[in-house]
């Protein structure tokens, strides 16, 4: 609890996380703002909205960044703060044999877990790079770290992922001399509605407070001293 106090005092961010409708996504926005921090939680659904005044709600589909990007910049004019972050937590899961995924059912897990992460972060590079910090986190999964356990029916939604890390290396090359960080986090298994509806079995996972504080802490703390890694975070060995 106290370390959790001291990240509220030390420093001040902005905070934008997308798939906030459930699951991680909504947990985080309220792990965030009980820490003090504005949040803009988007989601392409109606969510229950927070209490919290510090959380504002924008219903939007991701993979057209433009009206969200002119949303972030209407709600977050001032630019007097430490720290703006962005995390890519919206995800696909589709749990099935790699010959019986349509066309469609690829598109959307491609366009929700890499391509819209993409379109999301290029539009907002100018905004972010306006403070004295920023940074971008994707939430990966551990089918997609390298060397880890892969499991059958998770084949595509495992090579999304590793694209979505990848892409962090990559920017974090590309923007390697500005005030930007850029890091994925390959989650194991959290107790989320996503875990529980692609298994049918039961699989031994993380609360999901536990990850939630673990990953804004990461955030808020990290881009210090971790730039471009892919970092596993779960109790199994990859």
């Amino acid at each position: 609890m106290q370390e959790n106090v001291n990240l509220k005092q030390s420093i001040k961010a902005q905070v934008i996380i997308t798939g906030a409708g459930r699951g991680i996504g909504f947990d985080l926005c309220e792990v965030f703002s009980e820490l003090g921090h504005e949040v803009i939680a988007i989601s392409r659904s109606e969510f229950p909205v927070s209490r919290s005044p510090l959380i504002t709600s924008i219903k939007a589909d991701i993979s057209n960044p433009k009206p969200i990007v002119q949303e972030i910049e209407k709600r977050f004019l001032a630019t007097d703060i430490d720290l703006r972050i962005l995390v890519h937590n919206a995800g696909v899961l589709i749990n099935k044999p790699f010959t019986d995924f349509s066309a469609d059912e690829i598109a959307t897990m491609y366009n929700v877990n890499y391509l819209s992460p993409l379109l999301l972060t290029q539009s907002l590079v100018p905004w972010l790079g306006v403070v004295p910090a920023a940074h971008v986190v994707y939430i990966g999964s551990m089918g997609g770290f390298q060397g880890s356990e892969k499991y059958p029916g998770l084949t595509i939604y495992g090579s999304m992922k590793a694209a979505g890390a990848n892409l962090m290396e990559g920017l974090a090359a590309e923007y390697r001399d500005t005030t930007l960080r850029f890091n994925a986090l390959s989650l194991g298994a959290v107790d989320t509605v996503m875990l529980r509806t692609a298994f049918e079995k039961e699989v031994p996972s993380v609360d999901i407070r536990e990850m939630t504080n673990y990953i804004s802490r990461f955030s808020l703390e990290a881009f210090r001293v971790v730039n471009g890694q892919n970092m596993p975070v779960t109790l199994r060995n990859p």
